[in-house]
């Protein structure tokens, strides 16, 4: 099995250690739809971004976009391993 995410295999761990199928499945249904809201929040607001850029038509803006949306991805990369680190 190949693990792409450690936040999945956070999932996996939960999974493996409920004993019930119902409790796995909420258990990956919550991390589908928490990777859901993650990934279109940093998409929506990259879309915004970028709409709002257009206007003043300056050099500096994309570059500034760019950087809050990689910010905002890294916000929510760390949150997952940081509340799985919390809450165990």
């Amino acid at each position: 099995m190949i693990i792409l995410c450690p936040t999945a295999a956070v999932m996996y761990g939960y999974a493996l250690k409920s004993g019930s199928a119902l409790a796995a499945s909420i258990v990956f249904g919550s991390y589908a739809i928490a990777t859901a809201i993650a990934v279109e929040s940093a998409i929506f607001s990259k879309y915004r971004m970028t709409a709002m850029a257009s206007l003043p038509q300056k050099e500096w803006v994309e570059s500034l976009i760019m950087r809050v949306a990689g910010c905002i991805r890294r916000v929510f990369s760390l949150y997952g391993p940081y509340s799985a680190l919390v809450t165990s």
